[in-house]
């Protein structure tokens, strides 16, 4: 080999390592290890990595690994600045005025500015979306200059900032919205610490380092959200080190709290459990059907069999945590009342009824519970599993596919915005888009929009604190439990954060 020849290849070798320190450099300069490969054992399926388009917090949740907002949540619910650096709102509550960070970019290479804050609530305003409800009252959306955005709202809203850090409003690439159009739910393209690689439809999501993101870089090479069903299953790979983070039920804690590795987070939520009954059928269009199945049902039990202790009560429309928050007269458990009311509405000897679920283990247990509890009565109950995705699709549907069928939807709710309005017009509401039993009361409708156009904070509190009142009075749901959480994860693991709303947030994620 001659010196010439052994010059070029040294040179050669030189420039691979040269790309190769580049590439793994932050934009500050500093050199970055990609290193463990991070799995999350979860168990339902993903169904769409479209926060705006997205039915399920779990959905939102993975797609935030990738996805930022304006603003954000932080562990106690209080709304913070995320892409936004602050926000001015007028005197009558109609015009909000954003200021943006600079100097971000979305995985993609395009420039995150109050443009494309525009283009995406336009987006959400002018179709269809599931979540479409959230940004229904915006009149129009100006820019004031690349980094100021003016949102007009048609009525005043005193909760629109935290309209703007639920989990679904998400700002996506302008570039990846006018390439992929309606497929966007699989190729998303936010600003945060990680970027998409790959959907494995029923199986996983990857996410990898994102080069571009305006932070500290993590030092973790993936991060993979695993579908694992059975929670036995996730537990099991979380002690092997084949996952770092999952959810945990009480009765698998002795399986980890032992494990000097591993750490069990409990965590507080604002998470309510209950059953949407489909209020098209005759059957349950009677209010004294609807209060007798209340009181059918024993929730101290419920939270012993279902909860192992987990949970407590629902005491009101929505939980506790929520604002404006008040606890109404109590269900209780009363087989003698219930079948009462049964009889004076025309059913002493009951009705059957199909109870619609999820099929991992803890929906299943409930289902099997509440059809216990149900036969005492008199109401036979049929359980019918689906995996979540076909669950939360044909809820959505009642209405087209079996109006007038007598129907239980397994349904549970996280007010992500921590406002009452986001607690009940989402499923109460005739525009509700989780409006499963198709409720519908002209006069609490109208009182559930007037409330949100109150800028007195008395009357907003006087207004909702009533509505609460007759809500759960007409029982439009078989009320059941606030539950709290459990995790379990790698000590090394730092980063993933679980907030009350059941929403995982990664951020600044690290192993080490």
């Amino acid at each position: 080999m001659s010196k010439k020849t052994t010059y070029l290849i040294s040179l050669l070798v030189i420039l691979i390592i040269a790309i190769a320190i580049y590439i793994g450099q932050s934009k500050t300069g500093k050199a970055v290890s990609h290193g463990k490969d991070i799995t999350i054992a979860f168990g339902g399926t993903v169904t769409s990595l479209d926060p705006q388009d997205a039915t399920v917090t779990l959905d939102m949740s993975i797609a935030k690994t990738t996805y930022q907002s304006l603003f954000k949540f932080d562990v106690n619910m209080n709304l913070i600045p995320s892409l936004a650096t602050g926000s001015t709102m007028s005197k009558d509550a109609k015009i909000y005025t954003i200021t943006l960070k600079k100097n971000i970019k979305f995985a993609d290479g395009t420039d995150f500015n109050a443009n494309a804050v525009k283009i995406n609530l336009e987006r959400q305003m002018n179709k269809k979306l599931k979540r479409h409800i959230l940004v229904a009252n915006i009149d129009k959306v100006e820019v004031v200059d690349p980094y100021t955005v003016k949102i007009i709202l048609k009525k005043p809203y005193n909760s629109f900032l935290n309209t703007l850090g639920n989990p679904s409003e998400v700002i996506i690439s302008p570039a990846a919205l006018a390439k992929y159009k309606d497929k966007i739910n699989e190729h998303p393209v936010g600003t945060g610490q990680f970027m998409f690689k790959e959907w494995v439809h029923g199986d996983h999501v990857t996410f990898v380092p994102n080069p571009l993101y305006n932070g500290p870089q993590t030092n973790v090479a993936s991060i993979t959200y695993k579908s694992i069903p059975e929670a036995g299953s996730r537990v099991s790979m979380v002690t092997s080190g084949q996952a770092q983070w999952s959810f945990i039920s009480p009765e698998l804690l002795p399986k980890v709290e032992n494990n000097k590795d591993l750490k069990v987070v409990k965590t507080p939520s604002i998470i309510a459990i209950f059953y949407t009954l489909n209020m098209l059928a005759p059957t349950f269009k009677d209010k004294r059907v609807r209060q007798a199945l209340n009181y059918a049902v024993d929730k101290n039990a419920w939270i012993n069999v279902v909860d192992q202790g987990l949970a407590v009560p629902a005491k009101s429309i929505f939980p506790k945590a929520i604002e404006t928050f008040k606890e109404q007269p109590a269900y209780t458990y009363n087989i003698k009342k219930a079948k009462q009311l049964l009889k004076e509405a025309g059913y002493p000897n009951g009705f059957s009824v199909d109870i619609w679920i999820k099929n991992n283990s803890s929906a299943l247990r409930s289902g099997e519970f509440l059809q216990q509890q149900l036969a005492q009565v008199g109401v036979k109950a049929s359980l019918i599993p689906r995996d979540v995705a076909s669950h939360y699709s044909l809820a959505i549907h009642i209405k087209d596919t079996d109006p007038k069928k007598n129907i239980l939807v397994q349904s549970g709710w996280s007010a992500s915005s921590a406002t009452a309005d986001w607690a009940l017009r989402p499923l109460l509401s005739k525009e509700g888009s989780f409006n499963f039993g198709n409720y519908y009361n002209a006069k609490l409708e109208q009182e559930m929009q007037q409330a949100t156009t109150l800028i007195n904070s008395d009357d907003k509190i006087k207004m909702y604190q009533d509505l609460q009142q007759k809500l759960w009075a007409d029982a439009p749901y078989i009320f059941g439990t606030v539950s709290s959480m459990l995790s379990v994860q790698d000590k090394k693991l730092h980063g993933c954060t679980l907030l009350p709303d059941q929403s995982f947030v990664i951020d600044n994620l690290q192993y080490k």
